[in-house]
């Protein structure tokens, strides 16, 4: 399926299918995605940053001395575009509500393996990574990673409460 490239950057007229791809794009015209070492472009702020700590070895905090990140009290230029579903934890902005469910499941501890700690961005994403990496059979995903249907209260004793008796 081809997209439609409708949303052109003014300075040079390289066309995005999405205002957002666009959006992040300007910012190579404004100087933002240069480095300060070494003088190279990113395409993106993120892979800066990337680039400052791979290959200028800088920590964390260094990397975000030199690239700060927006305050997360600073309102977006164009809400539209990202709609309007905010994590309440990290304020993440999401466009879709569910996209928003699905990230809260990492605040809340939902996504990390049990063997080996890896935190992944989704539930489905861990059942995945258990049956690939840790060769665990289907029954064994099931056993480690409820889904929703299985996780129903239980009391001390094991037995579930009737329907509305907690």
């Amino acid at each position: 399926m081809a997209y439609e490239k409708a949303h052109a950057c003014d300075i040079c007229g390289r066309t995005y299918a999405h205002r957002v791809s666009m959006t992040l794009h300007r910012k190579v015209h404004e100087g933002v995605t240069r480095c300060t070492l070494c003088g190279r472009v990113c395409s993106k702020v993120a892979h800066l940053r990337t680039h400052l700590h791979r290959v200028h070895k800088l920590s964390g905090p260094e990397v975000r001395r030199l690239v700060p990140t927006r305050p997360r009290s600073v309102p977006y230029q164009d809400d539209i575009m990202f709609g309007g579903s905010v994590c309440s934890v990290c304020g993440r902005r999401f466009q879709h509500e569910l996209s928003l469910l699905h990230h809260m499941k990492i605040h809340q501890g939902l996504t990390v393996c049990l063997l080996c700690g890896r935190v992944n961005n989704r539930v489905a994403d861990l059942r995945k990574h258990l049956r690939l990496v840790h060769r665990l059979s289907e029954q064994e995903v099931r056993d480690l990673v409820p889904s929703l249907r299985q996780r129903t209260p239980q009391r001390p004793d094991g037995t579930q409460p009737a329907c509305g008796d907690v």
